[in-house]
């Protein structure tokens, strides 16, 4: 009973996968050449280009570089508010 206790209550070390993904992401960004200040200046200008035709907050725009069959594939992801 108390080792079923302890595993519950035990933090979750980051996984495996998660350090891959992390990685690639970085591989990715290297390859490209683009910086962090790169990224937030795209997201900057993403948000006033999508702003325009959606109820959008700024904090929920998320900008993710992935790798897609072997190249490079930039998603945005955003919640849109619901509009009145």
């Amino acid at each position: 009973m108390l080792e079923i206790l302890a595993n519950i209550f035990r933090p979750n070390p980051p996984s495996a996968k998660t350090a891959k993904e992390r990685l690639v992401k970085v591989v990715i960004q290297e390859r490209l050449k683009v910086s962090e200040s790169q990224l937030n200046n795209l997201k900057h200008d993403l948000y006033q280009v999508i702003s325009k035709y959606f109820d959008i907050s700024q904090d929920s725009l998320e900008l993710e570089i992935q790798d897609k069959n072997g190249h490079p594939a930039l998603t945005v992801n955003t919640e849109v508010k619901p509009t009145s």
